[in-house]
């Protein structure tokens, strides 16, 4: 088992995720597990604060486990009060900040997970896009070079697109895997993701070089991993 020390990484906060597999033809294999976690919205359901901002998407909130009985309270607080526990679009300050929003509107916990997200830090010093003053998310917490908080599972490592201030695409959306298979021998782990940093830097350094046909090119990919926090204090992840 690779041995990962967390201080090599730096946080890029903290996500609702529902583990899910999006029934695609292509991703039907047996490489590939039944449930997915992943970063990418194409891949998982993820919390999104603009589900509840006019002109929103009252239903995805409902879909994604908000009570119906909590949704008019929960487009008041998407309008200001969630700027007090996150930032745009999905990240929690904190796994603690998650799991006040999950009891406050009684989000269903069936898949659910808090997701923290950590990015190598010899990523952030060489590879990681630069952003200007307004920025904010995702991109800010990695200016802060914050810590990871201790008390997550690592599930392991994920090769994901950063466009639009937002986690993108996963490696997974362009079918990669049998190529991956193939060539280097590595294959998705239980949760679909890279099971050490060192396989999934070798498909990264191979997507970057072109060897992927160009099929996962644009935009620029980096590798997260991806650590599994309790949804209550005191239970295991």
């Amino acid at each position: 088992m690779e041995t990962v020390d967390l201080q090599d990484f730096y946080s890029g906060g903290y996500f609702l995720i529902r583990a899910n597999h999006p029934g695609w033809d292509q991703l039907k294999s047996e490489l590939i597990p039944e449930q997915l976690i992943s970063l990418s919205g194409c891949i998982c359901p993820k919390f999104n604060v603009n589900w509840g901002w006019t002109g929103g998407d009252k239903q995805t909130a409902l879909d994604f486990g908000i009570d119906e009985n909590r949704l008019e309270e929960f487009i008041h607080w998407c309008g200001h009060e969630y700027k007090e526990t996150m930032d745009m679009w999905s990240m929690f300050y904190s796994p603690n900040d998650a799991r006040k929003f999950i009891n406050r509107f009684h989000v269903h916990k069936g898949k659910l997970y808090i997701i923290g997200a950590a990015l190598p830090r010899s990523i952030e010093e060489i590879d990681w896009q630069e952003s200007d003053d307004d920025a904010y998310g995702i991109e800010k917490r990695i200016e802060q070079h914050l810590p990871v908080e201790s008390g997550g599972e690592s599930l392991g490592f994920e090769i994901v697109s950063f466009e639009y201030s937002s986690f993108g695409h996963s490696w997974l959306c362009h079918y990669l895997y049998e190529d991956v298979n193939r060539i280097f021998g590595i294959r998705p782990n239980r949760y679909g993701l890279f099971q050490t940093l060192r396989d999934a830097m070798t498909v990264l350094k191979w997507i970057q070089a072109g060897g992927d046909e160009g099929r996962a090119h644009h935009p620029p990919y980096d590798v997260w991993q991806l650590l599994s926090y309790p949804l209550e204090v005191g239970t295991s992840p």
